[in-house]
């Protein structure tokens, strides 16, 4: 009997996570409000590439997000921030990984993993901006079974 060959998040381990860049910029603020906040609308992205040489994988990670309404384009939104992570995750030098579970590890693994970092960041800038904000939703591992978010959040789509 043989044995089934191991997918990628069972052998790499997460080595480090690093911020690569941050944007952010707001719209008209009055007593601590901004104009047309109604609602948080979350977006991400991730990329993996494996590195043969380094025995690694690197995911990259841009996630954003704006406050307002679903219409508005996000850089003319009252409140418009973006991040770009970097994870950095080790493997076995003789794991050869697949395309396909390459990009699932890192649409899975690699926001999960840079998820809390951005919930941080996202509180912590709009702590110094006194400005109140709420609270962005736990991530979800896609095909995961899921409950429905509140009224005034949306889901993170990519």
């Amino acid at each position: 009997m043989s044995t089934p060959t191991p997918r990628i998040w069972q052998v790499v381990n997460l080595q480090g996570i690093h911020l690569r860049d941050v944007h952010a910029h707001s719209g008209a603020i009055t007593d601590g409000v901004l104009k047309g906040s109604e609602t948080i609308h979350l977006h991400y992205e991730a990329t993996g590439a494996d590195d043969p040489q380094a025995s690694s994988v690197v995911v990259t990670v841009k996630l954003s997000l704006h406050l307002g309404q679903a219409d508005v384009a996000p850089e003319s939104a009252p409140l418009f921030i973006t991040a770009r992570y970097q994870a950095i995750y080790g493997r076995p030098a003789s794991f050869v990984i697949e395309p396909d579970d390459l990009e699932d590890f890192a649409e899975r693994n690699g926001v999960l993993n840079v998820w809390p970092y951005w919930r941080e960041l996202t509180h912590s800038l709009f702590g110094r901006m006194d400005l109140s904000l709420p609270p962005i939703p736990l991530f979800r591992v896609p095909g995961a079974v899921q409950t429905p978010p509140s009224a005034d959040q949306d889901e993170p789509t990519r």
